[in-house]
């Protein structure tokens, strides 16, 4: 949890404060922090599924026969949530999502921002950038109206 959010922050926090850099336009470029992130989701979910919490919360949800199949999904993913194991590989998981569609945004700046060699920030990104942080999604629309 806390290497994953470590590893991401400061990269938003390059590309926010120095969007036409080429040093930190090589960083992003640079799939190394995927490996890193894809490491932690490893080691997260490694974890969620080794907890004894998420065997017994799908035992029980699945033998409980009275209940429709859309409230044992319900139930159970719940369930699972409520492991700290199990959180911390979806914030993993987001994190790494909201990097991805934020990587997207800068190099896509940075591809149509170029002229004559050197990056011209022509294209606004850091309020998409900032979007991207926590809300990938309202990032990637704020860059596609921007």
């Amino acid at each position: 949890f806390t290497v994953a959010t470590m590893a991401v922050m400061p990269m938003y926090a390059l590309m926010i404060a120095s969007p036409r850099s080429k040093r930190v336009l090589a960083m992003v470029e640079s799939k190394a922090l995927f490996w890193v992130l894809g490491a932690c989701y490893l080691c997260a979910a490694g974890a969620s599924l080794a907890s004894a919490h998420v065997f017994d919360a799908a035992r029980a949800v699945l033998n409980d026969r009275s209940a429709p199949l859309v409230t044992k999904f319900v139930t159970l993913v719940s369930e699972f949530m409520a492991t700290s194991e199990t959180a911390a590989s979806a914030w993993v998981h987001l994190l790494s999502l909201d990097f991805f569609v934020a990587r997207f945004v800068y190099l896509d700046s940075a591809k149509y921002s170029s002229s004559a060699g050197d990056l011209v920030a022509r294209i606004p990104v850091r309020h998409s950038l900032i979007l991207c942080c926590m809300f990938g999604p309202l990032g990637l629309i704020s860059h596609a109206l921007t």
